[in-house]
């Protein structure tokens, strides 16, 4: 009994050790899983808002650079003059030449995709493109503009009548030695050939990662640029303002910094907004919120993955111990038994639950005339032979009763144990369950 209870204190001590290491790693792992998610989302947002301060810096230095390539152009005395001369004699074919070869070496050298002089009238004077014989009203609006002051002006994106392209047209007013501007240089930009693949690059691989560039025109936000997940034009998606979850009417509302969102597709988004100095546009990077998620899910398998593993490890080893120590209470408490039954001076003979001999004390080796090592494993019916010492019937064997029946039986009198070598004893004797 107090080996049961000893064995049982023992197993409730490993079993609550067990609990204890298999809580600490779940919250160990949750922990973990905790500060990885965090670092993803952080690292997320950073690359994010690097990759949007990067992409408006790199917008910013194009609008400069066209607009420095116009009014550089236009203000130049040698291109002035000849402009001049020509429009006093535009049949001059010498002239035209060269004016057509100044404009061609800028279109190419800044990969224009026109160049287009007009009036102050805005009627055009010459294009490179022989298609372009009028110019839209967004092309007439900032060569107003530019008549007006002294400094190029850039417009927006726009799609003509005449291509259907979207175009983007910088004017600045070509000066007069001794008369005020009365022509304009109009150079024409194509989106597609540079800004857009700028906007829409990402240097990372990301499934869904996305720039996009907006602007306000009257109660909605525009997106401006080709789509990474949508077939659509560019200029042709539009959202009302009053749906402020969207990151791009964020930005157009003065909004800046991150947010989290719904994108032109109804899919939850990360996304950092940014607007673009000395323009009517925003930028918004973003990248989907299930993407993070992702990353975070992979960590968490192999965080759970981990884990499971420790604890197993922790099982294992908690049980090998306790495997050990119960080992040893039962090695002990065998000895203890043998020590007992063979120090006992009648002779006890112990089997299994089939009734094959176990062991065989000294005093039953001498009364049945087998050694212990002999009758191990035979039955029980072989080495203890039992008569009626009247009848000379054989007795049944108390062993059987005793498997079948679960209690102890004793044996009836005059009963006598014949050895191996037919030496009669006359005994009394009882079997019990162990």
């Amino acid at each position: 009994m107090r080996r049961k209870a000893l064995l049982k204190q023992h197993k409730r001590a490993f079993f609550i050790l067990f609990v204890f290491i298999f809580i600490a790693v779940l919250i160990g792992a949750y922990t973990y899983y905790r500060q990885e998610a965090e670092k993803i989302r952080q690292v997320h947002y950073e690359t994010l808002h690097a990759l949007a301060r990067l992409k408006v810096d790199q917008i910013v230095q194009w609008r400069k650079e066209r607009i420095s390539n116009a009014l550089i152009l236009a203000q130049s005395p040698l291109f002035s003059r000849l402009v001049e001369a020509w429009r006093r004699n535009p049949k001059s074919s010498t002239l035209k030449n060269d004016l057509i070869q100044r404009l061609n070496l800028m279109k190419d050298q800044g990969g224009y995709e026109d160049a287009i002089l007009v009036d102050s009238q805005f009627q055009i004077l010459y294009s490179i493109d022989p298609h372009v014989v009028h110019l839209d009203p967004q092309s007439q609006t900032i060569a107003k503009q530019a008549l007006s002051k002294d400094s190029a002006v850039m417009g927006d994106f726009y799609r003509c009548s005449i291509h259907g392209r979207i175009h983007i047209d910088i004017a600045a007013a070509v000066a007069h030695e001794n008369s005020s501007p009365s022509t304009i240089l109009i150079l024409r930009s194509d989106p597609e050939a540079y800004l857009f693949p700028l906007i829409q690059s990402w240097p990372t691989p990301s499934p869904s990662s996305e720039t996009l560039l907006v602007r306000k025109e009257g109660d909605n936000v525009l997106l401006l640029n080709r789509l990474r997940h949508s077939e659509s034009q560019p200029l042709s998606i539009r959202f009302p303002l009053s749906r402020t979850e969207i990151p791009a009417v964020r930005a157009v509302s003065g909004k800046t910094g991150l947010f989290n969102g719904i994108d032109y597709r109804g899919v939850q988004v990360m996304a950092e907004i940014n607007p673009v100095p000395d323009s009517s546009w925003a930028m918004v990077a973003k990248v989907d919120i299930r993407e993070i998620n992702s990353e975070a899910i992979y960590r968490a398998a192999m965080i759970s993955g981990i884990s499971g593993l420790l604890i197993l490890l922790a099982a294992a080893i908690l049980a090998f111990i306790y495997s050990r120590k119960e080992s040893a209470a039962i090695a002990e408490s065998e000895e203890r038994f043998r020590t007992t039954i063979y120090s006992i001076g009648d002779g006890v003979i112990t089997t299994d639950t089939e009734g094959r001999i176990r062991q065989m004390n000294t005093v039953a080796e001498k009364l049945t005339g087998w050694r212990e090592a002999e009758a191990a494993n035979k039955p029980i019916e072989e080495i203890f032979r039992i008569v009626n010492e009247e009848t000379r019937n054989n007795v049944e064997n108390p062993v059987p009763r005793v498997i079948r029946e679960g209690k102890i039986i004793g044996l009836a009198n005059h009963t006598i144990l014949i050895a191996s070598d037919g030496t009669e004893h006359p005994i009394a004797d009882s079997g019990s369950p162990i």
